[in-house]
């Protein structure tokens, strides 16, 4: 006798395992498929550089200072230098940008990894202009980071968005 035959499970009691190999088993359906991805494709082009550059900066400025002095010097370890944690720290808070920016130009998707990086440059200007306590031991850091974020995006990017770009960095700079 099998117990299970009149149960009835609902997908929001699956954990995300079962929910993904559920998934994965309709995505088998051509109809499915084809209506999953334009649904990702409506999620993934709305790109709004306005909010990629809030959530970088609130990311930079939440970066707490009375938690580097506690991490850095002298350790049971050895010795932490506080300027590299910093810099550590600093990186940390931005990777997650610069790989939604290096998923958008694998995905080919040219005009959000342009909006997206310009986000990521006006966030890391509004951190560099503005600072807090804890940006007093990277100062150059912002500046950088922007830079090598640009220089990467450049290699994938069209040559009218390039120009587009400049003139965007161009005026961050002059807004200051």
């Amino acid at each position: 006798m099998n117990i299970m035959k009149n149960k009835k499970i609902k997908i929001s009691d699956l954990d995300s395992h079962e929910k993904f190999t559920v998934f994965e088993q309709l995505l088998k359906e051509p109809a499915i498929r084809r209506k999953a991805e334009a649904i990702a494709l409506g999620l993934v082009s709305e790109v709004s550089t306005e909010a990629v550059a809030d959530d970088l900066y609130r990311s930079l400025d939440s970066l707490d200072v009375h938690e580097l002095w506690d991490n850095s010097g002298k350790t049971r370890n050895g010795y932490v230098d506080v300027n590299s944690l910093a810099w550590e720290m600093f990186d940390d808070a931005v990777r997650p940008f610069e790989g939604e920016l290096k998923r958008l130009v694998k995905l080919e998707m040219s005009n959000q990894a342009k909006l997206y990086c310009m986000g990521i440059l006006k966030g890391l200007w509004e951190y560099e202009k503005h600072g807090n306590e804890f940006s007093d031991w990277i100062p150059d850091a912002p500046r950088e980071s922007a830079d090598d974020i640009f220089e990467k995006w450049m290699k994938h990017a069209p040559e009218e968005d390039i120009a587009e770009m400049e003139q965007f960095r161009e005026t961050l700079e002059s807004a200051g």
